[in-house]
């Protein structure tokens, strides 16, 4: 509960409450707002707006007067973002979403912003179910920053639900579609789809691989995103024909630029032109990465080994997708239905 009150000025003349309503002295409020001490300025005189900003304070609101504008929340959040050392993709994905809220709201207060208005911002989006739930996820994220800072009391998007996912099962290559692919390549196209198929590599980490990373017959991995270091061997004549290409900025699959995202790209266009040729579908690059993952599994390997090699940071990831290509699960499901026979 706060209480109004004026702060005179020494030399006024309408300390006596009786002429409050001729005083233009500023006006002050203090008490408790959930729970927390508070005094403070609201930089009026009007003893009405300051009522207004009386009850704005007291249901969660920052007054007008003090409120921070999207703009400056929005570079304060950036450049938390960078003192925290993200990385450069992930930096892009917060400037792109932090274009687009300042586009929606403008200049406006950051606590004017409402669920309301969340459920609107999002509605604008064009994006794929997976995709409009990872910007959600983002977007919570920005609103949590402002809410720690003060500046909201509540996020506003706190409550809105991730779009439904409807995963689509893993679909690896087979051999014949396999062997299709790579006799369409060019050269080092053919050595960098063989290196996604035996090391399960995401495709923008095989752009960024370097002759360090290579050790006798071992690749060492380390994952983008999590960190985690894992050597994996790769065929003899794999290791021989990565040894024959010419670096370019001390990399294996530079081509024109040196940008890892530029570099797989190009590499996506060059397979879906030779997947093409072979006549497969829908050869999208993370299908190496099921590739590697299912040819595991089919000769028993553990599902825990798999996660660990293919970088997901919670095994659940791993069982989501590849669930049904685990022989000891099949075998025990196929066990328990014959059960059922006696």
């Amino acid at each position: 509960m706060l209480t109004l009150y004026r702060r005179h000025r020494k030399a006024c003349p309408h300390r006596d409450d009786r002429y409050w309503k001729k005083c233009r002295c500023a006006m002050w409020c203090q008490g408790t707002v959930g729970g927390n001490l508070r005094r403070q300025a609201l930089k009026t005189t009007s003893w009405e707006r300051a009522e207004t900003l009386r009850r704005e304070i007291e249901g969660g609101a920052t007054p007008a007067a003090e409120a921070v504008k999207m703009p400056e929340a929005l570079k304060a959040f950036m450049t938390d973002c960078e003192a925290r050392k993200l990385s450069k993709s992930s930096l892009t994905k917060y400037k792109r979403l932090s274009h687009r809220l300042e586009a929606y709201w403008g200049k406006r207060a950051v606590s004017d912003f409402t669920h309301t208005h969340a459920v609107e911002f999002r509605s604008q989006w064009k994006l794929s179910p997976i995709t409009s739930g990872k910007e959600l996820e983002r977007m919570k994220t920005v609103f949590g920053f402002f809410v720690q800072n003060g500046w909201i009391n509540k996020s506003p998007v706190a409550q809105l639900r991730p779009p439904v996912v409807r995963q689509s099962p893993t679909l690896p290559f087979n051999d014949d579609e396999v062997a299709g692919i790579i006799k369409h390549c060019d050269p080092r196209s053919s050595v960098f789809s063989r290196v996604l198929l035996h090391s399960g590599l995401r495709i923008i980490d095989a752009a960024k691989l370097t002759p360090d990373r290579v050790t006798g017959d071992a690749l060492f991995l380390y994952q983008q995103k999590t960190g985690v270091p894992v050597r994996v061997p790769l065929p003899p004549d794999l290791v021989k024909d990565l040894g024959k290409l010419k670096l370019v900025a001390g990399k294996y699959f530079v081509t024109q630029s040196e940008r890892p995202e530029a570099i797989a790209e190009n590499y996506r266009l060059k397979l879906n032109r030779a997947a093409k040729k072979a006549k497969v579908s829908n050869a999208h690059p993370h299908r190496w990465r099921d590739t590697f993952a299912v040819r595991l599994l089919e000769k028993g390997v553990p599902i825990e080994t798999v996660s660990i090699l293919l970088g997901h940071t919670n095994i659940r990831t791993t069982q989501k997708s590849y669930a049904p290509w685990v022989q000891s699960l099949q075998r025990n499901l196929e066990s328990a239905v014959r059960k059922t026979w006696a």
